[in-house]
């Protein structure tokens, strides 16, 4: 059975606002670690998983194709979340999470 049939695919849409996101001095935009790990966690909850935790390894990049792989921890089980930036919108990050295999360490 492959990981992907053991987790089941969970692909659900958040929404971010960037407001005031940003690298300090510069115009690149992301949403910051702390808010796609939040979105993950609420997501993941509703669509009835348990979420112990979520670490995502950097900001996800507001830019259209942009994807992070974030370690979900839940269920007894360690698996993975993709956040793929689908839209941007006046200032709000629309992206997909995907439950995938998880990352390597």
């Amino acid at each position: 059975m492959s990981a992907r049939s053991r987790l089941g695919l969970a692909l659900v849409f958040a929404t971010v606002a960037l407001g005031a996101l940003g690298a300090c001095g510069t115009d690149d935009k992301s949403v910051a670690a702390p808010d796609v790990e939040g979105q993950i966690t609420q997501q993941l909850t509703m669509a009835g998983r348990q979420i112990d935790s979520v670490t995502c390894p950097s900001d996800l990049p507001a830019e259209v194709g942009a994807t992070i792989t974030c370690t979900v921890v839940g269920g007894g089980e360690t698996y993975g979340a993709k956040a793929t930036v689908t839209e941007l919108s006046q200032g709000t990050a629309n992206f997909n999470i995907e439950v995938v295999p998880a990352p390597a360490p």
